[in-house]
């Protein structure tokens, strides 16, 4: 009979004996930062620890530790019934085929019972991931020695039989299979709705809706990616991800401000990830192939223009490359140096993947170096420096006074302390844009931001204040306001702070507040459009452990002469855990937009967007 192990140990908890203990994810005697509260944690997350039949973790007390030590005991009793059970059963099918006549008219059980046994291996390798739950049950035993104790268990014989688990699930990890297949799979449909007046809706990632109402236009997009990993321990390890999807042609505005809509694009397939690591002496890794690659959000991160649709390979920050990287290991310090293609990497239909373009310049390859050094217990600094070519040039100039650029460098560096409550984060960058080795731009080019953070009671609070220059060109993701990602031409303090109103109820809230930094020059903020105030509040409430509601609203307004652009985004959502990997989402956000920066467009929009993800992991 072919079962689900993690569903057979989810119903020993659910019987009887894990109720009180569960009753919350905490206890008295661990707190959050505890090793067997993680420990919990992690396997309620994976399965194995759940509360009531419906789901729900009830009760308005924490679990005692006597109760933990039930826990404890009746899951080790229930895991070693399975196991003994899996092996009696598989040894008896094995038996079963072994003995059957060599005879031409068995082919129908014989293809039976291989389909019994391939039931009962599928399960056995379930037992596989087991290892690390196995090992803090070992030290649980030990933790409640005295409960258990207390309950006439024989700790002694509970260690051995622990022990055992743990050598035979090791076993297992040998015997595993050398390619190991994962993915996911997503179904993304989005509407819009429109006035009554017909104005048409924008979200926060510069798509326009359409007129009427969500019957009258909705895409469903979709998108899969399949993951194959080699499972090998010792020697190179290699991975690789191929994607199916029609969604490149709406998200393919990663460097520039989108300006298009939601729609179903032609299906297209590409590789996402591609590469092979290996250990150069002990001191080094290396990688190569189509690599991820993403340093810090003020020199090179790859913008999110996916705001409504969740996915990794989107949602990453990392840039994708053709080429390698290497990483050394000197002393406490952590130096790497990556480089390789970003032009020209196609998908099936002859789209090109994630390009990056600084100011109309196309760059073909990059070239970075970084290091990270540890500053006492609590501190640590990271520097980069990168060089970012084309074989084309690009005139930053005017007409008349020309300025032909092929190559932009990027580099600065961020520190991270802890002072007491206080953790302190402060960070420099610059680009100049250069004609090869002549260096053509090399003013009004930096960016300095400093922020502390620090809890006090159940609030957690956060503030700072930055500056970005006009020529500061980056390809990073340092922000949005309004509808304008990585503004320039800045300076201002931003401050933000979440609190739990319950156990189920979160608030948070941001703000920031800012100037033009130079009102002669361009940039977000230019000699007209003086000041910009930006204002979030999110409300998150988790229903039970598989339903969660979120209200959100963001308003910015810009002060400036003549018309002042105002941008407003109301959205009411939920999400749903199905299990199994499957995540459910659906959102409805009212845009009111007026004096939009969207001359060829109108300038006001007002409308909604109704987005679905349903989304599946293997």
């Amino acid at each position: 009979m072919k079962r689900t192990l993690k569903l057979a140990l989810g119903v020993v908890m659910a019987a009887g004996l894990m109720v009180p203990a569960m009753a919350q994810d905490n206890f008295p005697d661990s707190p959050d930062n505890h090793w067997a509260y993680e420990a919990l944690a992690r396997m309620k997350k994976e399965g194995l620890l759940v509360g009531y039949p419906d789901g729900l973790f009830r009760g308005g007390r924490p679990a005692s530790r006597y109760e933990m030590a039930v826990a404890l005991h009746a899951l080790f009793l229930r895991i070693k019934d399975l196991t003994d059970s899996l092996d009696t059963q598989v040894k008896s099918v094995n038996d079963k085929i072994a003995g059957m006549p060599k005879a031409t008219n068995n082919t129908g059980d014989l293809d039976s019972l291989r389909a019994t046994l391939n039931g009962l291996q599928s399960d056995v390798n379930g037992m596989k991931g087991w290892g690390q739950n196995i090992t803090d049950l070992k030290r649980m035993a030990e933790e409640f020695k005295g409960e258990l104790t207390g309950l006439n268990v024989n700790v002694k014989d509970l260690k051995d039989g622990l022990g055992k688990l743990e050598t035979r699930v090791a076993a297992l990890e040998k015997n595993k299979p050398t390619v190991a297949i994962s993915g996911d799979i997503n179904l993304f449909v989005v509407g819009s709705t429109s006035d009554k007046a017909g104005m048409v809706a924008i979200d926060k990632d510069g798509r326009t809706g359409q007129a009427g109402g969500i019957t009258d236009n909705f895409s469903v997009l979709h998108e899969a990616g399949i993951t194959l990993k080699g499972t090998n321990e010792e020697g190179p390890k290699w991975w690789g991800t191929i994607v199916f999807a029609n969604t490149l042609e709406t998200f393919d505005g990663l460097n520039s401000q989108n300006s298009g809509s939601y729609f179903e694009g032609e299906s297209d397939n590409y590789i996402s990830r591609l590469g092979i690591s290996f250990d150069l002496g002990g001191f080094a890794a290396a990688k190569a192939g189509r690599l991820g690659i993403k340093v810090s959000p003020y020199i090179f991160q790859r913008p999110d223009y996916t705001t409504y649709y969740s996915n990794s390979r989107w949602d990453n920050g990392e840039f994708t490359i053709d080429g390698a990287q290497v990483a050394f290991k000197l002393g406490g310090a952590n130096v790497g140096v990556f480089g390789g293609k970003v032009s020209d990497r196609l998908t099936t239909n002859g789209m090109s993947l994630n390009d990056i373009n600084i100011q109309g310049l196309n760059i073909d390859r990059v070239l970075g170096v970084t290091a990270g050094l540890p500053i006492g217990e609590k501190g640590s600094v990271d520097l980069a420096y990168l060089w970012l070519d084309s074989d084309g040039t690009q005139n930053i100039g005017t007409f008349n006074t020309p300025n032909l650029v092929n190559r932009v460098n990027v580099y600065g560096g961020s520190a991270k302390f802890g002072f007491g409550a206080f953790d302190v984060h402060a960070g420099y960058s610059a680009t100049t844009k250069n004609l090869n080795t002549d260096t053509k731009i090399d003013s009004d080019n930096t960016a300095w931001w400093a922020s502390v953070g620090t809890k006090v009671g159940p609030v957690d609070l956060m503030g700072g204040y930055r500056e970005v220059e006009t020529n500061f060109m980056a390809p990073g993701d340092w922000g949005r306001i309004g509808l304008d990602r990585n503004p320039t031409n800045i300076k201002g303090f931003h401050v933000g702070g979440e609190v739990g109103l319950s156990s189920a109820l979160k608030l948070s809230a941001k703000g920031g507040f800012y100037q033009a930094k130079d009102e002669a020059m361009g940039g977000t903020l230019n000699g007209t459009d003086t000041k910009a105030d930006k204002y979030s509040v999110n409300l998150n409430y988790t229903l039970n452990e598989n339903l969660n509601l979120m209200l959100g609203y963001e308003n910015t307004k810009f002060k400036r002469t003549g018309a002042d652009p105002e941008f407003t985004w109301t959205t009411i959502g939920l999400g749903y855990n199905i299990g199994g990997g499957g995540m459910l989402k659906i959102a409805y956000e009212l845009s009111d937009v007026k004096n939009a920066f969207r001359s060829s467009e109108g300038t006001d929009f007002k409308g909604g967007f109704l987005t679905t993800q349903l989304g599946i992991k293997f």
